[in-house]
């Protein structure tokens, strides 16, 4: 296809014309089929014109943009103050400005001449005919050092004028005059243009244009061929392979720093932009990215990218793991320790574990789960475990060898802290011949963060040389990094390095001048180590089994706990008591616990925790309030009008499936069927039994007993109340059991004898005393009675 445009140059020298007042010159640059993003006009003064395309209101400039160039304006009605040097340019999309310059000069119209036209008559003459064709791109995918030379084939019937080249600058340049260090002209038979490009620095990369300029036939012709040279290189990133659980972060970043670190953008595996990361303040020169809250799809090759002009690539294998079918063998325990470990595989869906005598320890979902207080020779053996796999229908066996040995003194854990504004550096480290597992810390709040080698969270990331070998030791080193530390982040930390064979723990005092700067928040600081309860208050059911734990920060030497009435318990991870056993991770992680099958409502009250640190003189001890409660409570008694109410009530409110009335004759019932004689009262969401009886017998007023049994639950709960007297008149006489008249008669007899010496009335005294607390003695017992045998239960009921 053929444009009509008037004939613009190409070189340095700006194009003369001359034009009359009141005329109109059309200026333009060539910008073939590119986008034209913004075109504008420097005028003599040296003013910019942005020009817009058939502004009406500009009666100086139009823009003519409907035929190529593009970047084309008429300058309307030409008077002698438009003369000098005009340059019309062009922005494409890619930003290279080209420009074409005027040098108008402006004939002045005589006073008597009649105004000139500025609609171009048909006499003009008629600008020039070019022709312009777009080759066939190139893309050159090469590397640093190559050559390649491009050419633009010779065609019949053409006549070559002129070649030239536009760099990846922008910069034009005629080949009959070029002087660059990178590209060479040559003569190639069979091109009308030819040159040899050498990519020896980031200036050859990028997008090259080769233009030839000549004619065919009448015609002008401008040929144009786009070649792109692209240049990649392979640098290392910090990791090359990071291991991360699903839910957490990991952090990666280039190995060294670079200098345009503003160009760095960091691809998923889908080889699209990861736009969703948060910058490492820490390593900004380095293109650090944090990658927050990982999933299983997001495993793959991952990349950081950067360079102006040369790009570079920096690959990591990222791995999320949800979990792992990896299964051990063989298992070594410590004798006297506990054990808390999971069994099988990682993505069991079931498994069933029995011990080396046959009995089952674990049957339920998920991974087998062993929790053991105290490990004896008993659990050396074989442990035969049965696990069911996703996707399958056949359930997997496998044995695992246990061997139980004697504990060896522990190994030192040696710590170290290192504040480096604004960071602070916590590091472990531990000798052990077995595989370490995890390496945990906790914050002087109780918190527990883990330390992964590659991953990191919030404030806190991996810090440490890992795993390093040492003869047949294994040197554990974990640590961990905080950025930006706050008040939370100081005082006393406490490090723990978990193996196969043990877990060894360490003590830290982590402070931060800087943070610390405030005298109020300083105070705030636990600095010596202080013992404190895992809770003050204790609250349990009688039957319930009950647990009380101190921990300080340190290792400690001793501990023993103390009851409401004096008692001592002695304990330890090796010492039990034949009342209590003892639960934590022992003393040298600085905890103390004890757990008792059960506690009687008599032991309410104010118990303490005593310990003594092992690298500190005297003892140091926290308080508990213990409050223990009976699982349900019954009672009766009279109300207005000469009734009597019979309730029950389970401790905590529980809401309960029924309540159930049984009278000292055999009369029972439930609340769903009361007798027409009682009204139910029962609220069973709110765990309370029952029955209002307004006219009662006098088997109303013996004791009653009331069962309930607990939502969700298979026993009962059962108490028995407490015996109401009537007040009902002479109906009262008329109804007295045989005991009641014997007991009037012998209150009247000591009547009668009191009025006597004063002998008598001390011996009236002595025998009313003896059956007062006789009858006191059988209303316990029988409050205590308990009429089925369900009642054994009730504590676990509760």
């Amino acid at each position: 296809m053929k444009y009509s445009y008037s004939c613009y140059s190409y070189g340095q020298k700006p194009t003369l014309v001359s034009r009359n007042e009141g005329e109109i010159l059309t200026m333009g640059v060539l910008t073939f089929n590119d986008e034209v993003e913004k075109c504008y006009l420097v005028t003599p003064q040296g003013s910019e014109v942005e020009l817009k395309l058939k502004d009406e209101l500009n009666d100086k400039f139009e823009l003519v943009s409907d035929e190529i160039p593009k970047c084309r304006v008429n300058l309307k009605n030409i008077d002698v103050n438009d003369a000098g040097l005009w340059t019309i340019n062009a922005v494409n999309a890619t930003g290279t400005i080209l420009s074409q310059s005027y040098d108008l000069r402006v004939i002045p119209r005589p006073d008597d001449t009649p105004e000139i036209s500025t609609t171009p008559t048909v006499d003009t003459p008629a600008p020039n005919t070019h022709v312009i064709e777009n080759l066939p791109s190139e893309y050159i995918d090469t590397k640093l050092g190559a050559s390649h030379t491009v050419l633009i084939k010779d065609y019949a019937f053409v006549t070559s004028r002129k070649c030239f080249i536009i760099t990846p600058s922008g910069r034009q340049y005629n080949l009959q005059e070029l002087n660059l260090p990178n590209v060479k002209v040559i003569n190639h038979r069979e091109a009308t243009c030819a040159i040899n490009v050498t990519v020896n620095s980031e200036d050859s990369v990028g997008n090259w244009t080769l233009v030839a300029e000549g004619r065919r036939y009448s015609d002008d012709i401008i040929r144009k061929l786009q070649f792109t040279i692209h240049v990649e290189e392979t640098v290392d990133a910090s990791l090359r392979d990071v291991i991360v659980v699903e839910g957490n972060d990991f952090y990666v970043r280039l190995r060294n720093p670079i200098h345009n670190y503003d160009t760095c953008s960091l691809l998923g595996p889908d080889g699209k932009e990861y736009d969703t990361y948060e910058i490492d303040n820490r390593y900004v020169e380095s293109c650090g990215y944090i990658v927050r809250n990982v999933h299983t799809n997001d495993s793959g090759n991952w990349e950081i990218v950067y360079g102006d002009s040369i790009i570079y690539r920096a690959p990591i294998n990222v791995t999320v793991n949800v979990a792992t079918s990896d299964e051990t063998a063989n298992l070594i325990w410590t004798k006297h320790r506990p054990v808390d470990t999971t069994l099988g595989a990682e993505d069991a869906v079931y498994c069933r574990l029995r011990n080396p005598e046959g009995l089952i320890a674990y049957d339920g979902s998920g991974r087998c789960r062993v929790v053991i207080d105290r490990v004896t020779t008993a659990h050396s053996g074989i442990w035969k475990i049965n696990v069911g796999l996703p996707g399958r229908v056949l359930t997997k066996n496998s044995e695992i060898n246990v061997t139980v040995v004697e504990a060896d003194s522990k190994p030192v854990v040696e710590t170290q802290v290192v504040v480096d504004r604004p960071s602070v550096s916590l590091t472990c480290k531990v000798s052990s011949p077995y595989p370490i597992r995890t390496c945990k810390f906790r914050d002087p709040s109780g918190r527990v963060l883990l330390a992964n080698e590659g991953v990191g969270e919030s404030r806190y990331s991996f810090h440490g040389s890992g795993v390093s070998y040492h003869s047949n030791l294994h040197s554990h080193d974990c640590g961990l990094l905080i950025t930006d530390p706050i008040v939370q982040d100081l005082g006393l930390w406490r490090c723990s390095v978990e193996t196969e064979g043990d877990t060894y723990y360490g003590f830290l005092r982590v402070l931060a001048p800087w943070v610390m700067r405030d005298p109020e928040v300083a105070a705030t600081i636990v600095m010596e180590p202080t013992l404190t309860a895992d809770r003050n208050a204790v609250s349990t059911v009688v039957g319930d089994s009950v647990s009380m734990s101190c921990s300080i920060q340190s290792a400690i030497r001793y501990c023993y706990f103390r009851a409401r009435n004096g008692s001592v318990f002695n304990i330890g991870p090796a010492q039990q008591h034949d009342q209590a056993t003892y639960v934590g991770a022992g003393f040298d992680a600085g905890e103390c616990g004890i757990r008792f099958p059960s506690l009687a409502v008599s032991d309410s009250g104010v118990w303490s925790c005593h310990i003594g640190p092992l690298n500190a003189q005297g003892e140091q001890r926290v308080q508990f309030n213990v409050s223990v409660y009976d699982s349900m409570v019954a009672d009766q008694r009279r109300i207005m009008g000469g009734g009597i109410i019979v309730e029950a009530q389970v401790f905590n409110q529980r809401a309960l499936e029924y309540c159930r009335f049984v009278r000292i004759d055999g009369l029972g019932f439930t609340s769903e069927n009361t007798p027409k004689n009682y009204s139910d009262v029962s609220n069973l969401s709110q765990g309370r039994c029952a029955i209002v009886i307004p006219d009662p017998s006098i088997l109303d007023h013996h004791p009653w007993t009331v069962a309930a049994r607990i939502r969700g639950q298979e026993v009962e709960l059962s108490r028995v109340t407490q015996i109401t007297l009537p007040t009902r008149g002479a109906l009262i006489y008329y109804h007295l059991p045989v005991t009641w008249i014997v007991l009037i008669a012998v209150g009247l007899s000591m009547i009668l004898l009191s009025i006597g010496p004063k002998s008598n009335r001390r011996w009236t005294y002595a025998r009313a005393s003896a059956i007062r607390n006789s009858f006191i003695k059988k209303k316990v017992e029988q409050q205590n009675i308990q009429p089925n045998n369900n009642d054994r239960n009730t504590a676990n009921a509760a």
